[in-house]
């Protein structure tokens, strides 16, 4: 099992619990997905099925809706002022209308997803991608799907077999697609062409053994932070080692520790993460009932945030 490194690029006390879902009735029960809205309100699925409508301070919270299942991912679609949310009880996705508050099935997705796992909004192509976990007899398959915003049906995208295809990530220009193969305890990079197709195989980015990589986290700079379940901690990789650029060799030493938790209680099993309004990284631990923000250097590859 990984240990958190002598030297992280943020030091644990800089670490702040955000929102307490223990603090209110109902509590927030095992967050596992989240995302930020523009407005600075911040979004968390539970294992009850419940949809959670956090303040951009961290100080009120109301449950807006539930799918009575157990939702994963959730992402944000600014233009029709909706929340996305998967469903792994349902195999679905459901959308929440913000204007109306209504929760809706996506029934494109109906009947072809397993486990949806997580969701990207690529508004520039108009559509989004979604990870389909599940594995037959634990056997890697196609599990990157594409659906288009409007409603109409999906496909797969990236016809490469995966194992445990998890988090994801899109880069600034949309040109490539980073996933989480959380028991194969890597990250792959795909490059895409102009409609959102692979324009090649995966390229391994990074590996992390002894540690199960969850979610993925693009920042500004093109650093691709990755949230692992198990150990609770936070790596960082460089942007030029995270493109998928067609014959670049896989690195073959782990990642930099952006921040860990050996004691798993302000970091506890951190499935995914959002970037905050100020650029800081906001963290749903599975493993309890809270929010973390975590300050992130502005500048991952210089000096460390120490306490």
């Amino acid at each position: 099992m990984i240990a958190p490194a002598p030297s992280p690029l943020v030091a644990l006390e800089r670490a702040r619990s955000f929102h307490d879902g223990q603090a209110a009735t109902p509590r927030m029960s095992h967050p596992e997905g989240i995302a930020v809205a523009s407005d600075g309100t911040v979004w968390c699925g539970s294992e009850t099925g419940e949809l959670h409508r956090i303040s951009p301070d961290g100080g009120e919270r109301r449950v807006v809706a539930s799918t009575g299942g157990f939702l994963l991912g959730v992402a944000v679609d600014e233009a029709r002022g909706r929340v996305l949310v998967c469903d792994a009880h349902a195999a679905l996705l459901f959308a929440y209308d913000r204007a109306s508050e209504r929760l809706e099935p996506l029934e494109a997705t109906r009947g072809l997803l397993v486990q949806p796992n997580f969701i990207v909004v690529d508004e520039a192509r108009g559509c989004l991608f979604v990870s389909d976990s599940a594995t037959r007899e634990g056997a890697p398959r196609p599990s990157i799907w594409r659906f288009p915003l409007d409603g109409g049906p999906g496909r797969i995208c990236v016809p490469e077999p995966l194992h445990f295809a998890n988090g994801l990530a899109l880069s600034r220009d949309g040109a490539t697609l980073w996933v989480a193969e959380t028991f194969r305890e890597r990250v792959v990079a795909i490059a895409l062409d102009a409609a959102g197709d692979a324009a090649g195989p995966a390229r391994i980015v990074t590996q992390t053994p002894g540690a199960l990589p969850d979610g993925l986290v693009a920042t500004p700079d093109g650093t691709l932070l990755v949230c692992c379940y198990e150990p609770s901690v936070v790596f960082a990789v460089e942007a030029e080692a995270a493109s998928a650029e067609p014959g670049a060799a896989p690195r073959d030493a782990p990642p930099r520790v952006l921040v860990g938790d050996p004691s798993a209680h302000l970091l506890c099993r951190p499935t995914n993460g959002a970037l905050d309004r100020a650029g800081d990284l906001l963290l749903a631990n599975f493993g309890g009932w809270h929010v973390t923000r975590v300050p992130l250097p502005r500048e991952p590859r210089g000096e460390a945030l120490d306490a």
